[in-house]
């Protein structure tokens, strides 16, 4: 019983988070240092893993205006998000509704 409602988990962030999964490539970008989080690339969408949940705002450094610029960024399953880059890095302003231990997904559009 265990088991199955394991592999229903797994369906279900599937279903919500499988786009940034399927047909994706890893990006040039693999993490950051820490391990906060992980990146794909499919098309011209990039995707962010987070590996944590933050109650508040979660910050990519690699993603500074120095090095790219965000037109628009959305939470997979949770839509779009207010968001500010600077050349540090962006800072994504995330629910309060957590979305407990498995990683999320932050779906970066226009990256330049």
């Amino acid at each position: 019983m265990e088991q199955q409602q394991i592999l229903l988990a797994i369906g279900k962030w599937l279903e919500t988070n499988g786009e940034a999964i399927y047909g994706s490539r890893p990006s040039t970008r693999f993490g950051e240092a820490g391990g906060g989080f992980r990146f794909t690339v499919k098309g011209d969408a990039l995707y962010v893993f987070g590996m944590a949940w933050t109650e508040s705002e979660a910050a990519v450094a690699s993603l500074g205006t120095e090095s790219a610029k965000v037109a628009d960024l959305r939470l997979l399953g949770g839509g779009k998000l207010e968001f500010s880059q600077k050349p540090e890095g962006f800072t994504v302003k995330l629910p309060a509704n957590g979305r407990g231990s498995a990683p999320y997904v932050l779906k970066v559009a226009g990256v330049v």
